[in-house]
């Protein structure tokens, strides 16, 4: 079951890379670098500093997201994706027995890349590592990789709102290469 949700979720960041992709502001192709707290215009699309409040919002959700996976809490990890939890492939118990095989998992957030904007959406890459040990096994097997999120380009301007806007539409977690 695990390979499956995780063969939806690249399915899901293929898709979706097409329609959002995310450039560090220090990326070569994009010419230019962005200044803490500053947005570049980039040909038609914009890219945002990490650390701006709404970075710190998306990786403060991956944050939430993996607490609740850790309490076991699955229906409300599974609200955290996009399209009221559907991005997720699936329903909570589905969500869960993609977490089933492990004994241990560990996460530790890392930095979101810049924020990305084009045609209405705006997406952020958080990285994660995780610590985890296979139930079966017992064996200690380090995962990685990033959590995608996106939003409404529109949807930043809800201050009041913890989130931003921002929810979960990917994930590639898994064994480094």
């Amino acid at each position: 079951m695990m390979r499956r949700v995780t063969i939806a979720l690249l399915i899901l960041s293929a898709a979706g890379t097409a329609a959002c992709t995310v450039h560090h502001s220090d990326d070569p192709a994009n010419g230019q670098q962005a200044a803490a707290n500053q947005s570049v215009l980039v040909g038609d699309r914009r890219t945002a500093a990490p650390d701006a409040a709404d970075a710190k919002a998306a990786r403060a959700l991956v944050h939430r997201y993996f607490n609740l996976v850790e309490k076991g809490d699955f229906a409300a990890a599974r609200q955290l994706w996009g399209h009221d939890g559907a991005d997720a492939g699936g329903d909570a118990a589905a969500l869960a027995a993609s977490y089933a095989p492990y004994s241990r998992y560990k996460v530790t957030v890392g930095d979101p890349t810049d924020i990305h904007s084009t045609g209405g959406l705006d997406c952020v890459n958080v990285a994660v590592s995780v610590d985890s040990v296979v139930a079966k096994t017992g064996r200690a097997k380090a995962l990685e990789g990033p959590v995608m999120l996106r939003r409404d380009s529109n949807a930043k301007t809800d201050a009041a709102s913890d989130s931003r806007g921002w929810r979960i539409w990917g994930a590639d977690i898994r064994a480094p290469h």
